[in-house]
């Protein structure tokens, strides 16, 4: 697998000095799916004058439209810089399968698994709920 990440992370990295000849943040991002890259990206937040055309953004919605669908369950993500609080939430909500990342996000300090038990158990009940008040509605 290392020698997989190493590749499809030398992907992105080129897709991060485009952005940087392009005189954007140089960050890269591919999807990867099978181990085929189906969508690659970089920043394009200067060139298309919208702060969220961050390289995962580019990528991900690349690779939804690939796929026909908005779910990449199966795909790997591969970014140059740990994804910032808005690409993380993108990266959740298209399911990815898996993140790697390059260089750590600095400027973000993280601190997890602070009641992660409670919280996750507060979760799963709100579903359940939801789940069973869907499936009475049906009937």
């Amino acid at each position: 697998m290392k020698i997989l990440d190493e590749y499809f992370m030398k992907q992105a990295l080129k897709e991060a000095i485009y952005a940087y000849e392009k005189n954007e943040i140089p960050v890269g991002a591919i999807v990867v799916l099978n181990k085929n890259i189906i969508a690659q990206a970089h920043n394009l937040t200067k060139q298309l004058k919208d702060i969220s055309a961050h390289a995962e953004i580019q990528a991900i919605g690349a690779a939804e439209s690939f796929l026909k669908g908005k779910f990449l369950k199966e795909c790997s993500l591969y970014v140059t810089l740990e994804p910032c609080i808005m690409c993380a939430g993108a990266i959740l909500w298209a399911k990815l399968g898996r993140l790697v990342f390059g260089a750590s996000n600095t400027k973000l300090s993280l601190q997890k698994g602070i009641f992660s038990k409670e919280s996750s158990l507060l979760l799963k009940s709100f579903f359940k709920k939801k789940r069973k008040s869907i499936i009475g509605q049906n009937l």
